[in-house]
């Protein structure tokens, strides 16, 4: 009787899905040249099933990520600049093409049009050498860090319980800025 059960058992476990990948910042380094920090950013397993899904069906998707500029103090980090890029894709069904537009804070900067898909999603999740802001007059000369942490698609548990999908925040090495 017990082996029946334990076999039953094992069968009900082999059914279940495999764990899914959670989405990851993999890659992320930062250039200063001429007090504008640039970085390099590379997100992998952004695109779940829920947003192929979105994508394929027409609707825009937007990749949503926020750096932050901030002094390397022990105990309380103090904030200098903030910036937002948000990168949307939207798929044409009939002209077979993905419009990815690319906004810092709310301002369009550039727009691509893809006919493939490999080429539209390396758009979305590898970001390089991207101008993110310029270091302000008062954090010249001081140890900073910056910060990156990206939402990947905003949706609810049960109607009602914000659950968004996103990439665990990442922090750069601590590095000093020139007067």
């Amino acid at each position: 009787m017990a082996r029946p059960l334990l076999l039953a058992g094992l069968l009900c476990l082999a059914a279940l899905p495999a764990a899914a990948q959670e989405p990851r910042i993999a890659e992320f380094s930062l250039a200063v040249e001429h007090r504008v920090v640039s970085m390099t950013l590379q997100v992998e397993d952004a695109f779940v099933p829920e947003v192929m899904a979105r994508i394929r069906s027409g609707f825009p998707v937007t990749f949503t990520y926020d750096f932050a500029l901030r002094s390397a103090r022990r105990f309380r980090d103090r904030t200098w600049a903030r910036t937002r890029l948000t990168v949307t894709c939207k798929y044409d069904p009939v002209r077979v093409e993905y419009r990815i537009n690319y906004r810092r804070d709310g301002q369009l900067f550039d727009t691509r049009y893809f006919h493939q898909w490999p080429e539209a999603s390396r758009a979305m999740v590898r970001l390089d050498r991207l101008a993110l802001f310029d270091i302000p007059e008062e954090a010249r000369g001081r140890q900073v860090f910056v910060t990156v942490e990206a939402h990947l698609l905003s949706r609810s548990k049960w109607l009602v319980l914000p659950d968004d999908l996103k990439a665990p925040e990442v922090s750069s090495t601590i590095f000093t800025t020139h007067e």
